[in-house]
Formats: C-alpha cells, structure tokens, sequence
C-alpha cells in the first residue's frame, strides 16, 4: 500500500464524490429506515458539481487520500465554523472524515486526521469540534485516542429521520485551553 495524502481542488471532485459516497453507505446504511432518503442524501451531498463549489470556498479545505490512484478516503475542515454548544471565540469543524471500509485500521483515517490537524494549526482556532453517531463506537475511540472529548450531543435530521451525534472537540495549539470548559449550558444546538 503507498497512500498519498493531497489538498483536494475541484479537479479531485469526482473522486471524493467516489470515496464519500461509498464510505457514508457503508458506515450508515444500516441505520436508515427509509432508504429512499439514504439515496436522496447520497445524491445530494456528493454530487459532483456541488462538491466542486465546496471545494472552490475559502472557508473549506478537503484532503483526499489516495492508494496509487485509488481514492480511498477524505476530510473536510471548515475554518469557521461555531457550534451554538461550544462556548470558544474560534471554532473550526473536522466536517467530514471517510475512509473505505477496507482501508480501515490501515492508518490512513489516522493520516487524514493528523493533516487536519496540522492545517488547523496554521488557521489557529481555540479548538476543533466534530460529531460521531452514537452508533459508532469505533469512531468515537478512534477520537478520544486521538485528543477529542465528548462535552455534549448533537442532532441531524436527514429526511424524516433525526439521528443524535456526541460532540467532540480538542484543543488546537493552546496548552492552556485543555483545561478550559467550551461546553455552554444552553440545550443541544443545530449546526449552522
């Protein structure tokens, strides 16, 4: 295996839309009810020429991993992004992580978070927020290992469908915000 780790253009818009879309199903078709809206999302959310105008904002970066010339999974920071929850002046949000299913437990996950990272380190946030399904043990391990604390839940309705996340964040480059509490007391919080 000889992964490579890139900043995704538009001209990699197809091939996240490639990894996106396979990942998302294999991670979460079992918990849709109504797979209707499952396909709905799937089209939506990775569309092609939509991905391009995403990747084209300047408030979003993508990487993409690839094997060869595989892709085989991807991340999306927002460098702005607040969570209503999180009480920090700046926030940026680990959007989306997807790795192959076969790929997992192969340290690219691992690569693409460590890139992410390293990125949010140059746009200098108080920290980096995401969520994890409450399904997703593994994931949710997979963070805690990796720095992120659970400090409250979130949802997302897709469809007729509302599923809870737990909200994770980590510190980014402040030693002296680990011991800080972000977490507001008002109740759970839409994304923006």
């Amino acid at each position: 295996m000889s992964v490579k780790i890139i900043r995704a253009t538009e001209a990699e818009s197809a091939d996240i839309s490639k990894a996106g879309r396979q990942s998302f199903y294999d991670a979460f078709h079992s918990i849709f009810i109504n797979k209707d809206e499952l396909a709905a999302y799937l089209d939506k959310t990775y569309d092609v020429s939509k991905l391009s105008r995403s990747i084209s904002n300047p408030n979003n970066i993508f990487f993409i991993a690839y094997d060869d010339d595989k892709p085989v999974g991807f991340a999306k920071i927002k460098r702005q992004s607040p969570h209503l929850q999180i009480n920090a002046a700046t926030q940026s949000e680990l959007q989306k992580i997807y790795v192959l299913k076969e790929y997992h437990g192969s340290g690219v996950g691992l690569a693409l978070l460590n890139t992410v990272l390293n990125a949010a380190k140059e746009i200098q946030p108080e920290l980096v927020w995401l969520n994890v399904h409450l399904s997703n043990a593994k994931a949710r391990r997979f963070y805690e290992k990796n720095g992120f604390t659970a400090v409250g839940k979130h949802y997302h309705t897709i469809g007729t469908q509302k599923f809870e996340f737990d909200l994770m964040t980590t510190p980014v480059g402040h030693p002296t915000n680990e011991s800080k509490n972000y977490l507001e007391s008002t109740s759970v919080a839409q994304r923006k």
